[in-house]
C-alpha cells in the first residue's frame, strides 16, 4: 500500500495574529527550533487557520509574544525583568526551552524555577496533594454555610534508610487529629529531617504565592516503636512523623 504524505507549504515571510496582536516574520524564525510548538505548526505536518485578513491565527494571548520571538530573531534578545515571569509562563506554553533555560538564571526567577522546583520533584505528587489541600480548606466552607477556617492537617512521614509501612493503624490519635483524619488530612513523605523542612516551606511558598493566607502550627513530632506500639524519643525508630496544621484565613 502506498501512503503519499505532502506537506503543506508556507510563504517565507509570515503574519501571525496570536490573540488579536499582528506579528510578521520569517519562516525560517518560527522554524529555528523544530521541535517546540511553533515549530511544529509550522513544519508542514498540520493545517493552521487563518484570520479574515489572511493571518495565521494563534488562539493565545500575544501581550508578551513579541518577546518570544526577538528571542527566536537573536538569542541576545532577552526580555526585561519586568516582565520576566508573564514571559517564561509563554516560554513553557510554546516549550522553548532554550529561552527557558536562559531566563531561570534570572534572579527573579531562579528560585521559583530551579530551587523550589527541585524541592517540587523530590516530593511524589506534589501538585495533587497542593489541590487536594485547596480543596478541603474550601471544603469546610461550604460545608458549615459560613466562613470559618479552613483546616488541614499534614502528616510528613521521615523515612530515614526503612521501607515504607503501613503505620495508620498503629499510629496513636491526639483528640484534635481524630477530628481531621477523615476529611481533613494528608501525607507527605520525607526521605530527611530537613527534607520534611523542605516540604513544609515549599508549600509555604507556594500557597502564599497563589494568594491563600494562612498560619501553620507544628504539633509535636512523634516517635512509634513497632514493637511495643508506644512513643519513644530515642534516636533509634522506624518513623519520624512531623504534623502540621493549615489554618487557611478567608
Amino acid at each position: 500500500m502506498l501512503i503519499c504524505l505532502f506537506l503543506l507549504q508556507f510563504p517565507h515571510i509570515i503574519n501571525l495574529n496570536v490573540g488579536g496582536f499582528i506579528f510578521t516574520t520569517r519562516l525560517a524564525t518560527i522554524r529555528k527550533y523544530p521541535d517546540n510548538m511553533l515549530g511544529a505548526m509550522f513544519s508542514g505536518r498540520y493545517p493552521i487557520q487563518k484570520d479574515k485578513d489572511g493571518n495565521y491565527f494563534i488562539d493565545r494571548d500575544g501581550t508578551y509574544f513579541r518577546h518570544l520571538l526577538n528571542f527566536l530573531r537573536d538569542e541576545r534578545c532577552l526580555p526585561p525583568t519586568d516582565v520576566a515571569p508573564e514571559v517564561m509562563k509563554e516560554a513553557m506554553f510554546f516549550g522553548i526551552g532554550q529561552l527557558e533555560k536562559r531566563m531561570k538564571l534570572y534572579k527573579c526567577l531562579f528560585a521559583d524555577f530551579v530551587i523550589w522546583e527541585s524541592v517540587r520533584r523530590n516530593i511524589e505528587d506534589y501538585y495533587k496533594i497542593k489541590e487536594h489541600m485547596i480543596a478541603i480548606a474550601c471544603q469546610v466552607h461550604l460545608e458549615k454555610g459560613k466562613i470559618p477556617p479552613g483546616l488541614v492537617l499534614m502528616e510528613i512521614v521521615i523515612e530515614e534508610d526503612v521501607t515504607f509501612q503501613d503505620y495508620e493503624r498503629q499510629y496513636k490519635r491526639t483528640e484534635q487529629r481524630n477530628q481531621l483524619i477523615h476529611k481533613h488530612f494528608v501525607t507527605v513523605r520525607a526521605k530527611t529531617y530537613e527534607h520534611a523542612l523542605n516540604v513544609r516551606s515549599c508549600f509555604h511558598h507556594d500557597l502564599s504565592k497563589d494568594g491563600y493566607k494562612f498560619v501553620i502550627t507544628s504539633l509535636h513530632p512523634s516517635y512509634l516503636d513497632p514493637d511495643t506500639e508506644q512513643y519513644t524519643h530515642r534516636p533509634l525508630m522506624i518513623f519520624n512523623v512531623m504534623n502540621l496544621l493549615f489554618k487557611f484565613e478567608w
